[in-house]
């Protein structure tokens, strides 16, 4: 077959988009790789005092680093079709992609500021973007015959090796389902539901207050942000009234209902906490995730029961 006739073939067959069965995986491998790195240098950077890398008038700024990690990365990508090794530039991107954005400061202050105070936001933000980006692409409607046949073909034909850098990523989708495993035995136990509504009693009795208090004691907050804020913290603890108020009629809708106010704080109400309280955030936001997941959970196994 000549050149001319492969091209036709090809873009023949490239008329519809096939997505990858593994795609998910690889953007939540991308994403988690790029906090961790974004968090360890952090963390490295403040045991070790801020060193300069690069002797006399030369500093080797770690963005130049992450830029050379989503070079590797995109040739991985270029090169090898394996889903492993797929799974490996994911890996790095994630790295590369962390590595570059930490510095995102330095290159949207005039005096070049690592510790620009509105850095963190920033960076949860396109963070947000970027998993919903991934949502919306990858979409949620089943895989089609063709996408299913597809992928069916790809790894019949290019099994993985134990031995490439690619498998080597799958311990943390092993520890994932480790761990994914005891936290959902726990969260759906009896006991845990009933302090799981009663905690978001507590909230929503306590949230707008809490909320009227921190814009309260920073009088310097700009008008439009802690108005926006506080209509995100209002919808979000609508939510959590809505799911007390179905609670003894439908406890499925009042999971439902409680899921939505976490997630309008997580999409909306954490970018703000992340712009008062830069990293410290991170601590509510892990208690946030916890409860979606485990808000996930349970309203599975409630549908599954066909409770109402």
């Amino acid at each position: 077959m000549n050149a001319k006739k492969r091209r036709a073939k090809s873009t023949a067959t490239e008329t519809h988009l096939v997505r990858d069965a593994e795609a998910w995986d690889n953007v939540e491998l991308f994403l988690v790789s790029a906090v961790i790195s974004i968090l360890s240098i952090r963390f490295y950077l403040e045991l070790t005092g801020y060193p300069k890398v690069g002797g006399g008038g030369l500093h080797i700024a770690h963005v130049l680093w992450g830029g050379l990690l989503m070079l590797v990365a995109v040739m991985l990508l270029l090169i090898w079709w394996n889903p492993s090794m797929r799974r490996f530039g994911a890996f790095l991107a994630g790295l590369g992609f962390g590595t570059f954005i930490d510095e995102i400061g330095k290159f949207i202050t005039h005096d070049n500021d690592y510790f620009f105070e509105p850095a963190a936001m920033i960076m949860y933000t396109i963070f947000i973007l970027l998993f919903l980006s991934a949502r919306v692409l990858i979409g949620n409607r089943p895989m089609s015959e063709g996408e299913e046949r597809a992928n069916r073909s790809v790894r019949e034909l290019i099994p993985a090796p134990a031995s490439t850098l690619g498998s080597k990523v799958g311990f943390y989708f092993t520890a994932k389902d480790r761990v994914v495993g005891i936290y959902r035995k726990i969260v759906l136990n009896r006991w845990f539901k009933i302090v799981l509504t009663a905690g978001f009693i507590v909230i929503g009795v306590s949230g707008l207050a809490t909320v009227a208090g921190t814009i309260a004691r920073r009088p310097d907050l700009d008008p439009g942000v802690s108005f926006a804020q506080m209509a995100a913290s209002t919808a979000s603890l609508a939510c959590i009234w809505a799911g007390i108020w179905f609670l003894g009629r439908s406890r499925l809708r009042a999971y439902i209902w409680f899921k939505r106010s976490v997630l309008i704080n997580m999409y909306i109400t954490q970018i703000f906490v992340f712009y008062y309280h830069q990293f410290a955030a991170l601590g509510g936001l892990a208690q946030y995730l916890l409860l979606y997941f485990a808000l996930h959970f349970v309203i599975a196994r409630e549908s599954e029961a066909g409770v109402d």
